[in-house]
């Protein structure tokens, strides 16, 4: 079997700290066929010097250059429209692709004929969590009421699934919001094995900002609930938002009564992995949890 050309879409902004370690760990990919293209996202450290000396080792790796810094959402949309690839992964500029990464993933998209393909994640640095999301797709789109199953820098992508579903650049959920497309329309799934590296660090921005992500991930629930039960009231809408937030006004005997009823009626599925994943997920949230 030929081996397709894979381009990596790298975003970086001021990664100069960990910058080489993600670089490295694409150049040593078992699948040699790729392409990788590196979005310097209007850096102000020494991140350009960084991937110039890369650029002139190594044919494989392509830089454009933001003068401005645009987002995250920007500059991975820049880095996919340039891509050449039948295929295009994602990367974080502070993670580490774990060499078998890329191969492990065409492989097991070609054999399940999926349009995008994600992998359990193992943390490290300040944290040693294990990150390990649901596998399919019908888990996938239950997990979506609670957090994003397809952890961004773990994708895969096959080229036309990846160019007609580019970030929304004004979401500052584009991980998420990318994901509530993908899981309605397109064959998604997971590869229960660790094929990356994830750095937990003070830098990280989804470490500084952990707040007010948490507020938003909230809304996008609220959303995808409403997209996911189009039929339901205003009123199991906004109880599933007190349970989400764990409100003290479900403390009450009535109000765990309210959220046991809402989860028999809208948190009913054949799917065993769903099953499982909404039994934890319940069971943590539950009022008299908190």
């Amino acid at each position: 079997m030929n081996t397709p050309l894979i381009s990596v879409v790298m975003p970086v902004h001021n990664g100069q700290n960990y910058l080489a370690d993600a670089i490295d760990s694409i150049l040593m990919q078992t699948h040699r066929n790729l392409e990788l293209i590196i979005v310097d996202d209007g850096s102000s450290d020494a991140t350009s010097g960084i991937l110039l000396d890369y650029v002139r080792r190594d044919a494989k790796i392509q830089v454009i250059t933001i003068p401005h810094r645009k987002g995250q959402g920007h500059a991975v949309n820049a880095g996919v429209k340039a891509a050449q690839g039948e295929w295009i992964a994602r990367m974080d500029a502070d993670d580490i692709a774990h060499p078998q990464r890329l191969v492990r993933q065409w492989q097991t998209m070609e054999a399940l004929g999926l349009d995008a393909c994600g992998s359990w994640a193992q943390c490290f640095g300040q944290s040693d969590r294990l990150i390990s999301p649901v596998k399919g797709q019908d888990a996938m789109r239950y997990e979506l009421l609670f957090t994003c199953p397809l952890l961004g820098g773990t994708t895969l992508l096959r080229g036309v699934t990846a160019r007609t579903h580019l970030y929304d650049e004004r979401s500052f959920m584009e991980d998420y919001e990318l994901c509530m497309r993908l899981v309605r329309t397109q064959r998604i799934g997971n590869i229960a094995e660790i094929l990356l590296y994830y750095r937990i660090h003070s830098q990280q921005s989804t470490q500084r900002r952990r707040a007010i992500i948490r507020i938003y991930q909230q809304q996008w629930a609220q959303r995808y609930f409403k997209i996911l039960f189009p039929r339901a009231p205003t009123a199991d809408q906004d109880l599933f938002m007190e349970v989400l937030k764990r409100s003290p006004t479900l403390q009450t005997p009535e109000g765990m009564a309210a959220a046991e009823d809402l989860s028999a009626r809208y948190f009913q599925t054949t799917d065993e992995e769903a099953q499982e994943r909404l039994s934890k997920r319940w069971l943590k949230l539950r009022p008299m949890q908190v």
